[in-house]
């Protein structure tokens, strides 16, 4: 979980009119959705809200542009999204994103609109809070520099409008920076150091464990030894790649002094009450002090480079990596246009390498169905419950339905990429003994909408059944769920997980 504190900074404009194109820049389809009460409060300024995000599409492209950046943002849809489909106002900013990034509606959407990824605009209504916008984009990773499904799943950002969070002391709007902060997580990008530090020091302990555990699975065999048995710094952290972020240079920059800039992903406040410029760090471009607009060259100053230790801040870097992956992560109709429709099929002699540990995987440890949702709405009821598997109780997923065949769905598109190899696993149990069987209801850019039985088994009340195999994707993939039904009519079953591993090499 990436949050975005609130700020004391005076945040510098951008000439959002000298906006200018990159000659080959990478474009990144992003979808923008509201609540009704976030529009209220442009509504409440006189502003129209599909201005705004216009604006803050326009902004970011032109802090790209800024920073040397060849990627071009662009807005694949935008609407406000309901109270009776999405609630996310007023109530903690980490719940607000778990609801966005799960709810059913949204991630239809995401599909339909082949967005890469999605920011919603709310209003948390709460002057106390800190915390201006979030991302959990999923970058805890064994191998950096590489988007695994789990990032592509997850690739959601919330930005706080409340006046609390939108205005600074000068009663100038900053959203905008907010925006295109939040959207730089997606790509993998981190705060200043001095942010990144203190943050290391909550969450040393997770990342010692993960380090640990890549450890005992063999991950660094194949790599020089490492000099340290405990990730007790940053450093170790990011050379035993286990820090959060997608690239060891992705640190964002601020000069130590308010007479000095913070760029988009450094916080000016702990950085001096430096001035907020639109750029993002780079050892490649200097600004003037105090985000000024005009000087002698003289008097610019860094917004970037090296932060000592063998640190480097280098967002711009980053983003030119990652740009061509998150362009690809929902991958649009012109995308797709010199595909040859190719059928989904069972991948033969899959895996090639070992199933990748940065997996998607879904359970139901929040006591909640999370994105799992019942396939007939009114029909279909899904209940969490709590049950004992090997003497440790834990919580799965009830599918009942007294009518009809209890069935469950998830929508994958976006996540499963257009001719790639996936293992699909379920784990289920029935409700009485029979069958259960795990599908992939898909569509394609040629026309197609087909059903596909990836497994189908015997199962009993009694003991846990694995349902398993390797798929490979259609390459003009545009649309795919997995569904799971059982065990017969008006009798249901358990789901105790699913996941979605890559076929690719550590």
């Amino acid at each position: 979980m990436i949050l975005l504190r609130k700020t004391l900074a005076i945040a510098v404009g951008a000439c959002l009119s000298q906006f200018t194109l990159a000659a080959h820049a990478h474009t990144v389809d992003v979808m923008v959705v509201y609540s009704a009460q976030a529009q209220g409060q442009y509504a409440g300024n006189n502003e129209e809200i599909q201005q705004k995000i216009a604006e803050y599409i326009a902004f970011t492209n032109q802090a790209f542009v800024n920073s040397k950046v060849d990627i071009q943002l662009n807005l694949a849809h935008s609407e406000a999204i309901p109270d009776s489909l999405l609630s996310v106002d007023n109530q903690g900013i980490t719940d607000s994103l778990e609801s966005l990034q799960q709810n059913r509606y949204v991630r239809e959407l995401r599909g339909r609109y082949q967005a890469d990824l999605v920011m919603m605009l709310y209003d948390q209504n709460d002057p106390a809070s800190d915390t201006c916008g979030v991302t959990a984009p999923g970058v805890l990773l064994a191998n950096k520099g590489v988007f695994s499904v789990s990032n592509i799943d997850s690739a959601y950002g919330l930005v706080d409008v409340n006046p609390s969070c939108a205005i600074d002391i000068l009663g100038d709007n900053i959203t905008p920076y907010h925006f295109a902060h939040e959207l730089g997580h997606l790509f993998g990008l981190g705060h200043g150091l001095p942010t990144e530090q203190k943050e290391f020091v909550q969450n040393q302990p997770m990342l010692d464990e993960l380090f640990k555990m890549l450890d005992s699975v063999g991950f660094y065999n194949s790599r020089p030894a490492l000099p340290f048995s405990t990730v007790s710094t940053i450093e170790e952290a990011i050379e035993a790649q286990v820090y959060p972020l997608q690239y060891a240079f992705a640190f964002g920059y601020g000069g130590a002094t308010s007479s000095e800039v913070s760029t988009i992903m450094a916080y000016p406040h702990d950085h001096g009450y430096a001035s907020w410029v639109p750029y993002f760090s780079t050892p490649d471009v200097k600004v003037c002090q105090n985000g000024d607009t005009t000087c002698q060259e003289s008097e610019k100053v860094a917004i970037g480079g090296d932060l000592g230790a063998g640190l480097q801040a280098n967002n711009a870097l980053a983003l030119n990596l990652a740009a061509e992956q998150v362009a690809n992560f929902c991958r649009n109709d012109q995308q797709l246009a010199n595909a040859k429709g190719t059928p989904m099929q069972f991948a033969v002699g899959a895996p090639t390498a070992d199933w990748h540990m940065d997996s998607l995987e879904i359970d139901f440890s929040n006591n909640k169905p999370g994105v799992v949702y019942p396939w007939i709405e009114g029909e279909d009821v899904l209940s969490v419950v709590e049950v004992d598997i090997g003497g440790e109780l834990t919580n799965v997923l009830q599918v009942e339905n007294v009518a009809n065949l209890p069935t469950a769905g998830v929508n994958l598109t976006c996540d499963l990429k257009p001719g790639d190899v996936y293992r699909l696993q379920a784990k289920v149990k029935g409700l009485e003994d029979g069958a259960a069987t795990l599908w992939l209801y898909y569509e394609t850019l040629s026309g197609a909408k087909e059903w596909f039985e990836v497994s189908r088994q015997s199962v009993t009340a009694s003991d846990w059944t694995t349902l398993e195999a390797a798929v490979q994707m259609p390459d003009d993939l545009t649309h795919v769920q997995a569904v799971i039904y059982g065990v017969d009519q008006a009798k249901g079953f358990m789901l105790q997980s699913l996941e979605v591993a890559e076929d690719r090499a550590m």
